[in-house]
């Protein structure tokens, strides 16, 4: 960034910095419509609706390994070509730092690392009112617990990957985008409903995880790609 220029704050950050606030007030605060879905999905026995369904488990696993070794993959690639010092167009490598550092940010730092690792909630299918084996006890989104040790509920790794598909549209063509973020927001969404009906997720965990994402790649965007004037 040259010297004396001041980072400017979109509208569009703004916004999603509003959208994530409010959305967690309100699950905080009502944290009776995390149980209410979880419920509406639960079929009983200690089972979810999609407990045995075929595609949430490809979805769990071969299509969230494809995405999360796809870019790691890519950005192993990308530190190659730094390293050997190729000359990338100026606007292509502004999108890459701003995907890699989106990624970094949201998915890995955010998401898996500070609030899956110690915020402690419990899995809808490990609560006592679900006859979960660990017999743990339902918690509100953002509040600290200790109901689970490791791999936590708070908030959803797999609805937050899923998001940053998403990302991938600063790469096509201007009319494009509309086309394929419909269907990255759709693949999204059958990402944390498969999460939630699977009985791995509250609503909270993917709708949050879902707006960290979109948040932080607000921000990024606008320090890495700031609007032209």
């Amino acid at each position: 960034m040259p010297h004396g220029t001041a980072i400017q704050i979109s509208y569009g950050t703004l916004a999603a910095v509003a959208v994530l606030l409010g959305a967690s007030a309100v699950f905080y605060y009502f944290p009776g419509i995390d149980l209410w879905a979880a419920r509406e999905l639960y079929v009983g026995d200690g089972k979810f609706y999609w407990s045995m369904n075929g595609l949430s488990h490809v979805i769990d696993g071969p299509v969230d390994m494809f995405l999360k070794f796809g870019f790691l993959i890519s950005f192993i690639c990308y530190l190659a070509l730094c390293a050997l010092k190729v000359k990338l167009p100026p606007e292509l490598h502004k999108k890459l730092i701003f995907l890699y550092t989106t990624i970094c940010c949201a998915e890995l730092l955010i998401i898996n690392f500070i609030l899956k690792t110690h915020w402690g909630r419990a899995r809808p299918h490990q609560l006592a009112e679900f006859h979960g084996p660990e017999r743990s006890h339902f918690t509100a989104a953002w509040q600290y617990a200790h109901e689970c040790l490791r791999n936590c509920s708070f908030t959803s790794g797999h609805a937050g990957m899923a998001a940053c598909t998403a990302l991938l549209a600063v790469f096509l063509p201007k009319t494009w985008r509309p086309a394929y973020l419909a269907v990255a927001v759709a693949f999204t969404a059958l990402a944390a409903f498969t999460r939630m009906a699977h009985g791995a997720h509250f609503l909270s965990d993917v709708v949050i995880s879902v707006l960290i994402v979109w948040t932080t790649a607000m921000v990024v965007r606008d320090i890495v790609i700031p609007a032209k004037p």
